[in-house]
């Protein structure tokens, strides 16, 4: 009976630790945060990407 609930929990979490080792906890914030950095450094290179062909583009530059 309490499979259904612990599977509805786990469902809604943004997180889940699946052992009950609480020590744990300070790696999966390291890793989250880690993670952020990598996606913002791929969200910033991304952006300067555009803005570079988007200047070779301004200036005829840019071509397939």
């Amino acid at each position: 009976m309490g499979g259904v609930d612990t599977d509805t929990a786990m469902e809604a979490a943004d997180v889940v630790i699946m052992k009950d080792d609480l020590r744990r906890i300070p790696e999966a914030i390291r890793l989250s945060r880690k993670t952020q950095a990598i996606l913002w450094q791929n969200i910033a290179l991304a952006l300067g990407i555009k803005a570079v062909f988007l200047s070779l583009d301004l200036f005829n530059g840019a071509t397939m």
